[in-house]
């Protein structure tokens, strides 16, 4: 199944880190798709990670393990970037202890 990932931008610099999410499908503007309606992201939009704030994947659910790696080889990251790729939802988010 085709799926987007997407660095949210941090609201304030204050919190260090950015989410990674993904979503079912290819999505042409994550941006604009995610912003906007809370109960919009709750429902369609999935946590799965950590971006730190020195560019570095903090964490990745294991489910999506492959797309960790293209992220880590793309490393330094920044909000914003996206990725389209084949696989299946991740189940849990990333853990808060990452």
């Amino acid at each position: 199944m085709l799926m987007t990932a997407y660095i949210v931008p941090a609201l304030t610099d204050v919190a260090g880190y950015c989410r990674v999410v993904v979503r079912h499908g290819h999505i042409e503007n994550p941006r604009d798709d995610y912003g906007g309606d809370l109960t919009r992201k709750v429902r369609l939009w999935r946590e799965v990670g950590m971006m730190g704030s020195r560019g570095q994947l903090l964490c990745i659910d294991a489910d999506l393990a492959d797309l960790g790696l293209e992220m880590r080889e793309c490393q330094p990251l920044m909000a914003g970037m996206v990725w389209h790729f084949e696989g299946e939802e991740a189940e849990a988010a990333c853990p808060a202890t990452c």
